[in-house]
């Protein structure tokens, strides 16, 4: 009983983690303004990034990867040895990020936090998606067929690398969290109509 209270207790906290939105409070303490009022109204790095320039991106960024990492690394230490827990833990904490108590229940995109999940259980992988996806963002200036491509990416290379069935159940449920946040961004993309990235964003 205690084990299961303690599981329960590790996902309830990695969730209430993943709630905590950078973006929402760094552009409130940064820039005094709501992120959700402007742009896409997406409170995440890429949105930020478009309004307020690339230093409160990255810290927006660094914040929800940390955050992510934090919070599975909280999860071993509550119920050590429970790879079930980790797992449902590291799914909570972007969970939260998707759909936040602290924002009524909406979210960004979770891919910081994805990565901040990965970094936590398989670096080399994390670090290899996170390069998969600058570099498509480099070529393409497509921020969503970017991070969608880095995120699937990690699912074969769990498997060639031989990482574990829990891996590998992580990484697809993490792709189908980033599918189902990015389905808007998929629709215009199928049309031809998804946005680019501005790659001399001024300073700001």
């Amino acid at each position: 009983m205690k084990n299961i209270l303690l599981g329960l207790l590790s996902v309830a906290i990695a969730y209430l983690i993943g709630c905590i939105n950078g973006a929402y409070i760094l552009t409130k303490i940064l820039h005094n303004k709501d992120i959700r009022q402007y742009g896409s109204g997406n409170p995440g790095s890429t949105n930020t990034l478009r309004t307020f320039g690339p230093k409160t991106a990255c810290c927006v960024f660094l914040f929800d990867v940390i955050k992510a990492y934090a919070a599975v690394k909280l999860s071993g230490i509550i119920c050590p040895g429970n790879s079930v827990v980790n797992l449902l833990a590291s799914i909570a904490v972007v969970v939260g990020h998707d759909w936040s108590i602290m924002l009524g229940f909406k979210g960004g995109k979770g891919v910081a936090s994805s990565l901040g999940v990965g970094f936590a259980h398989t670096p080399l992988l994390a670090l290899s998606c996170f390069l998969i996806s600058l570099i498509i963002i480099l070529l393409t200036r497509l921020v969503s067929l970017a991070n969608l491509i880095a995120v699937f990416a990690v699912i074969p290379l769990c498997l060639i690398f031989s990482k574990g069935i829990y891996a590998v159940i992580l990484y697809i449920v993490l792709f189908a969290l980033c599918a189902l946040r990015h389905r808007e961004n998929i629709q215009r993309l199928l049309n031809g109509t998804e946005s680019r990235l501005d790659l001399k964003l001024k300073k700001k």
